[in-house]
């Protein structure tokens, strides 16, 4: 078996990946929002390799065509659009290295840039919102080195963002809602 080594994990690198993800927004007042929707972006981070351990952080933006649509609950039900992007994270890592594979849990701080269409029955514009909100994400991943500087990777990850808050602009109400976020993430990377 090849020394952890012999393959180029070690230091600073950056990438691109894609995303499959899987978003539900549900409501304080009752309702929910879903759609499954494609990421793409980009990574960047370091990695410090001690052994066969590795520490390091990474850090990524993501952009969605994710739509998330349905009834939101502001003065009765209204017809709601939800667009969930971009996202940005910062997360450190630990993994363990053999031969030329990479085993990672990360977790750590996301920002979410949210924009909300919601209209009345009559299609009167109720709602225009746009605001970012900060959250938190966790997951874990493999990496394989095809080379001494080239490494492919898949990642599961789950996002949450507690209590986002809407005001109505039919009276003085607010509704909050919690989004819970459910990822594949399929990346490449190049390692210097």
């Amino acid at each position: 078996m090849a020394q952890a080594g012999s393959y180029d994990f070690n230091g600073i690198y950056f990438g691109a990946h894609a995303v499959l993800a899987d978003s539900e927004i549900d409501f304080s007042k009752g309702g929910s929002l879903e759609d499954k929707g494609l990421f793409g972006g980009f990574q960047a981070g370091f990695n410090v390799i001690d052994g066969n351990l590795m520490y390091g952080a990474e850090s990524d933006l993501s952009i969605s065509d994710a739509d998330l649509s349905g009834t939101c609950p502001y003065k009765g039900s209204l017809s709601c659009d939800m667009t969930v992007s971009p996202m940005f994270t910062v997360r450190p890592r630990v993994g363990y290295v053999t031969g030329n594979w990479l085993f990672y849990a990360t977790g750590g701080v996301a920002v979410m840039h949210f924009e909300v269409d919601a209209r009345d029955a009559g299609g009167t514009r109720i709602n225009n919102a746009r605001f970012s909100e900060i959250g938190l994400t966790a997951g874990f991943g493999i990496e394989h080195m095809l080379g001494s500087t080239v490494g492919v990777k898949a990642e599961y990850r789950y996002s949450y963002f507690d209590d986002v808050e809407f005001d109505s602009k039919t009276d003085d109400s607010k509704v909050s809602a919690d989004l819970d976020m459910h990822a594949i993430l399929i990346g490449v990377n190049w390692h210097f």
